[in-house]
């Protein structure tokens, strides 16, 4: 162990004089001492005088001769400042962090690191009032944490700030009926709900405030057929609200039911999803006096909430969000599956994974992978089916952007696929096989005995291919062609195969899943087939033979 050197100067003394000078004659210096193999400085200033600002001199005095001599570690008790205050962060604010500067002595040539809980953030130089600023654009859950600037001078000495944040969750403000009616000269119920942590209120109508508020709203008699809004409104926060729309009626139809209001032919209600899921639920008003064409689109929250999170991931945040991602999909299995919203919601998120490890260069790890094939295993089972053939072929949902969906997920694995580490994978999960491997010149493997894979010459040069077999893949995707006939069906595994460079020849063999269903065809999944819509092409493929099981 390399010995403390002894002090060129005298710290004690040197600090006591400029302290009586700067501060008061009486001031002293008690107990100053440096650790045993350390840079930490103890002490404790002694003097009648009250100016802190004297005081702080006195003290830089001391710091400018123990810097002098050693590569000291200036440790500001006072925490990193931020844009918003600490205990009003709420999820989804910007919000920019702010260290220094550091004393004067420590120079301006200096290094500075940000981290979070551990893990390096940025390395960049401070700037010209040598100050440091780390901005997170959406301060979520994901970058709760303790934030450490580090600056650093070239012979060691640093100067650190740090500050703990943890963000508070948005308000999300439930009101029920969302649309509804009221018939003239009646009185309707109307009920408004926050979580836990805020208050609401009926804007201009009452002064009662809660977690749960209800309002009796009459219609005039004799009213005209129009539309009235409520608002409900965050007590604390005004700008977070949601509107109740009534329309008044003279003559009702649909009596109330299942959550919907009272209604005329043709009236579309809007009802709230139940606790626990997000966004709303919609009905029209038959001649038979029922309900009927009901549309719900009630996302998981926790998911809904893992949505917003998967818009601003980076290299950080990344497999911790994956972490939970699977833990929710797990948890939440059954909700997921029988919920087509929320199937819509996690094909969004596995886009943005994706996409935001595109766009900044991320390298997915294998632990990180396995996470995200069990997320999306789920998405594919049995269990999900009737969701899914529900997202395909629902009519009300026009725009391409909402028919697509399945289309979307097979994309989103290539966007994932394309950014896993480069090294030989095997991962197996329950509903998803991947795997990574490295060869040259020629390839040829069997997946689960249910897929061959042969590739007889690829120019010679070293590469990798990445394979990802899904067991049950038919229940997502569907068989439409270029025509766009339901007379189709998917009869063998699906597999995606990402080559590092282009294979200009590969020969896929696959077991049959259903022998007595004929003509088979080699197709590939062409996303821009249907105008967008996605579809199987037989473009470039050509099928050779079909014998004992296997074409």
């Amino acid at each position: 162990m390399t010995p403390t050197p002894k002090p060129q100067v005298s710290p004690n003394n040197g600090t006591e004089t400029k302290c009586q000078e700067r501060v008061s004659k009486d001031c002293t210096v008690k107990s100053l001492t440096l650790r045993s193999g350390s840079t930490i400085a103890e002490y404790t200033l002694i003097s009648s005088s009250g100016d802190e600002k004297l005081f702080d001199l006195a003290k830089g005095e001391m710091l400018n001769q123990l810097a002098a001599t050693y590569p000291v570690d200036f440790v500001n008790v006072e925490p990193i400042t931020t844009s918003v205050e600490p205990e009003k962060i709420i999820a989804g604010v910007p919000v920019t962090l702010t260290c220094g500067p550091p004393p004067t002595i420590l120079g301006s040539d200096l290094t500075v690191e940000w981290t979070r809980s551990g893990t390096l953030l940025d390395t960049v130089t401070p700037s010209q009032d040598r100050t440091s600023e780390y901005t997170i654009p959406k301060f979520l859950k994901i970058h709760d944490g303790t934030y450490v600037c580090k600056m650093k001078r070239n012979d060691g000495a640093t100067f650190t700030q740090s500050l703990t944040l943890t963000s508070k969750a948005a308000p999300q403000i439930t009101v029920n009926p969302v649309r509804g009616t009221v018939q003239c000269g009646n009185t309707v119920t109307v009920k408004c709900s926050v979580n836990t942590g805020y208050q609401v209120q009926f804007k201009d109508l009452t002064s009662s405030t809660g977690l749960e508020i209800q309002y009796d709203y009459k219609a005039p008699d004799g009213c005209t057929e129009r539309d009235e809004t409520i608002t409900c409104q965050v007590t604390t926060n005004p700008q977070d609200y949601e509107i109740i729309t009534l329309t008044l009626i003279e003559a009702v139809v649909c009596k109330a039911q299942d959550g919907f209001s009272a209604g005329s032919v043709g009236f579309e209600a809007v009802a709230s999803c139940e606790k626990g899921k997000v966004g709303t639920i919609t009905a029209v008003c038959k001649a038979d006096g029922t309900y009927g064409d009901v549309q719900d689109n009630c996302v998981l929250e926790v998911i809904h909430n893992l949505l917003s999170e998967s818009e601003a991931l980076d290299v950080v945040t990344l497999p911790a969000f994956l972490e939970e991602l699977k833990g929710a999909t797990i948890n939440n299995s059954q909700t997921i599956t029988d919920s087509p919203a929320t199937i819509s919601a996690m094909v969004q998120i596995f886009a943005n994974i994706g996409r935001r490890a595109g766009s900044l260069k991320i390298t997915i790890s294998e632990e990180s992978t396995k996470n995200i094939l069990e997320s999306a295993g789920i998405l594919t089972s049995d269990a999900a089916k009737g969701s899914w053939d529900k997202l395909n072929s629902d009519s009300k949902n026009e725009s391409s952007e909402n028919k697509n969906f399945s289309s979307s997920f097979l994309s989103a694995f290539e966007g994932i696929t394309a950014n896993v580490v480069n090294k030989p994978l095997n991962i197996n999960t329950t509903h998803i096989l991947f795997t990574k491997t490295n060869f040259t010149n020629n390839f040829k493997v069997d997946f689960n005995s249910s897929v061959e894979i042969d590739i007889p010459e690829a120019g010679g040069s070293r590469q990798s291919i990445a394979v990802m077999l899904f067991a049950s893949m038919d229940n997502v995707l569907p068989a439409r062609e270029s025509v766009n006939t339901t007379s189709s069906f998917i009869n063998g595994k699906v597999v995606l195969i990402k080559p590092e460079s282009d294979i200009s020849n590969i020969s896929i063999a696959f077991d049959v899943l259903n022998e007595t269903l004929g003509k088979p065809k080699c197709v590939f999944w062409d996303f821009d087939l249907l105008e967008g819509l996605g579809g199987w092409s037989d473009e470039g493929c050509a099928f050779v033979l079909n014998e004992n099981g296997t074409v």
